[in-house]
């Protein structure tokens, strides 16, 4: 004889019942997008449910008398002679090792609601269902690619499809779990107007570009997407192991890594070696300011210079510093002042005293070097004075022209 599950049991096997429903119910509506629908039914009908159930919380909590009154006992009817002997060596389960068992046939005959036995359907058997309805094309598979661009249609079906055409060594990747877009380190989104958005920068979503990330053999690039696609591998690493920067490319015998990823980061790590053996403008800039200050007749290189001018010379450069004072900007551009490295300067007039100048410019720049210490001079300080020389050796060259 059967016997009669107690309600204990009963209540188990309705919530494990309802688990599995709601389970099945959840994984299908990731798959098919159908999570924002629920949400948005969720805010249409929660103003009307939310007050319902606290009502019933309220109810439930709230103690309530029962009247207790005596009820005449019948003896009870004996339908057999003697005791019926129970089985021995008979092991019952308990409820909970019913409720962890997640492959336990679910039976109950006996409900109100007359549910039918459930199964929890292993997560393989609902793939093979939703590859199902992709290859169907239903109506709920139709749906779930309208959220895409027109452009990204035709490439996020081919990937759900399972196509050989997709590559998944250097393109984009779909996480079921949490419906997100990834190339290496980075997420990625479609943006409605068919632009791809990877991290934080926006590209132009273009059919070449849409190629490069998802087919193995692209058909349809231009340069513009090469430069794209170029980035693309740069920001995301998907081309280094474990999409860390500091390692090494991984390399592969495909015709895409051949043709595109090697030719492109190659070139790429090539001018970045370029642009780092560039000059750094800023220095250069510093330098150049640096010697236009020591052009300035208060600075110490010109004071220490003044002392081995003739009178005839000092006497020609006050004399054009006073009289740029008084030139407005056409008259400078017009009137060539006389300087005393011109061969008209007075101070050129006896070819004999530039030998005796030769030699005090000699002794002024060892005056200099001594003041100076060159070997407490950093490296642009150093490079200051030298082409200090220059310019104090090319001053007194001009006199013998």
């Amino acid at each position: 004889m059967a016997s009669v599950p107690s309600e204990n049991d009963r209540n188990i096997k309705k919530k494990i019942l309802n688990a599995a429903r709601s389970i099945r119910k959840k994984y299908l509506a990731l798959k098919l997008e159908r999570k924002e629908e629920d949400e948005a039914l969720d805010r249409i009908i929660n103003p009307i449910t939310e007050p319902l159930r606290e009502f019933v919380e309220k109810t439930v909590g709230r103690k309530v008398q029962v009247k207790h009154e005596k009820v005449k006992l019948e003896a009870p009817k004996t339908y057999f002679e003697s005791e019926p002997k129970l089985p021995r060596n008979v092991e019952f389960q308990p409820a909970e090792i019913i409720a962890q068992t997640s492959e336990n046939l679910i039976s109950d005959d006996d409900d109100d609601d007359g549910a039918e036995d459930v199964f929890y359907e292993p997560l393989q058997h609902l793939k093979e269902d939703l590859q199902k309805s992709i290859h169907d094309r239903s109506g709920a598979y139709e749906e779930f690619l309208d959220q895409y661009p027109k452009v990204a249609q035709e490439y996020v079906d081919r990937y759900y499809k399972q196509s050989d055409e997709i590559d998944h060594s250097y393109g984009l990747k779909h996480d079921m779990k949490t419906d997100d877009w990834s190339m290496g380190s980075q997420k990625v989104n479609f943006l409605p107007n068919g632009d791809i958005k990877v991290g934080a920068v926006s590209y132009k979503g273009t059919q070449g570009l849409y190629d490069l990330l998802f087919l193995k053999k692209p058909i349809y690039q231009t340069e513009d997407d090469k430069l794209q696609f170029t980035d693309i591998l740069n920001r995301t690493n998907v081309h280094r192991r474990d999409f860390d920067p500091s390692k090494q490319v991984k390399g592969s015998t495909s015709s895409k890594y051949r043709q595109f990823v090697k030719p492109l980061v190659s070139s790429s790590s090539e001018a970045k070696r370029l642009k780092s053996k560039e000059p750094n403008r800023k220095n250069e800039d510093e330098i150049e300011k640096a010697i236009e200050s020591i052009l300035t007749p208060d600075h110490k290189f010109n004071q220490d210079l003044e002392k081995f001018l003739c009178p005839e010379e000092k006497s020609q450069i006050e004399i054009n510093q006073d009289l740029e004072k008084f030139l407005c900007p056409e008259e400078k551009s017009q009137i060539e002042i006389i300087d005393i490295s011109s061969p008209e300067s007075p101070a050129n007039e006896d070819y004999d005293e530039m030998e005796q100048n030769e030699e005090m410019n000699a002794e002024a720049v060892i005056i200099a070097e001594k003041s100076f210490q060159l070997d407490e001079l950093n490296q642009t300080e150093k490079q200051i004075f030298q082409k200090w020389k220059c310019i104090r050796k090319k001053f007194y060259t001009t006199y013998r022209m």
